[in-house]
């Protein structure tokens, strides 16, 4: 399952135990990760364009970032709606 899409779309936490779930989490991210985050489920090549670096780079963070991010988010739609707040919070990716 891909980390950006929740199975069912019913989380149970609350907005602002989601919003501040997803500030605690964003304050640990570095800036190349939120560059990811919102691109995090895209190829390879989509997120190197949308973070400008290399398809290795890219593909090593996202690999870090899944990782870090399934350890701390809260699970299933809850982690989903977490993940909509933080990004909704550093905004969309612009397409190229």
């Amino acid at each position: 399952m891909d980390v950006l899409e929740p199975g069912v779309d019913d989380p149970s936490i609350s907005r602002a135990d989601a919003v501040d779930t997803a500030e605690q989490v964003l304050a640990q991210l570095t800036e190349r990760e939120k560059l990811v985050l919102p691109v995090l489920d895209e190829p390879v090549r989509t997120v190197a364009r949308a973070a400008g670096i290399g398809k290795t780079t890219a593909a090593a963070t996202v690999a870090r970032l899944k990782t870090f991010l399934q350890s701390v988010l809260p699970p299933g739609d809850d982690g989903a709606a977490v993940l909509r707040v933080m990004i909704d919070r550093i905004g969309q990716p612009k397409r190229t």
